[in-house]
């Protein structure tokens, strides 16, 4: 049969220089393979899907960690920021785009929803949702 040779082990090589960079196109190089193959095996193999998933958990743990030590280590207050914007959003994310959004009022009350919107981060998104969402029924309460 014609084609490439089928390539074995380069996924523990992929993985590492994954872990350590965190650009899949430049690990699947690192490792001889194309991002299509990186692909294809995510898609059918779960315990690889899970290996890069970790990987690139490790690979942001590792940045985060970059972010303490350039705060702490050389007193430079936006390593520090970046952190504290990361885990706690609600005190620490800008919140200027309300003053911009002052100066842009529409008319409709409804598209003022929809530019607030757009801009809000995912969590606000998430409370919101989960606010307007109607509550289910007590246990026990036919709706009569």
């Amino acid at each position: 049969m014609a084609g490439r040779p089928r390539l074995e082990g380069w996924e523990p090589r992929y993985l590492e220089h994954y872990r350590e960079w965190g650009a899949k196109a430049r690990a699947a190089r690192a490792a001889g393979v194309s991002a299509t193959t990186v692909q294809d095996r995510m898609r059918t193999n779960a315990a690889f899907r899970r290996d890069v998933a970790e990987a690139r958990e490790e690979f942001l743990d590792h940045l985060e960690e970059d972010l303490v030590k350039l705060g702490r280590v050389h007193h430079n207050v936006i390593g520090i920021l970046a952190r504290l914007k990361a885990d706690r959003p609600e005190r620490y994310v800008e919140k200027h785009l309300m003053g911009v959004m002052v100066h842009e009022l529409p008319d409709d009350t409804s598209q003022l929803l929809e530019t607030m919107l757009a801009h809000a981060m995912p969590s606000t998104r998430r409370r919101l949702q989960a606010a307007l969402s109607p509550a289910p029924p007590p246990l026990g309460d036919s709706g009569d």
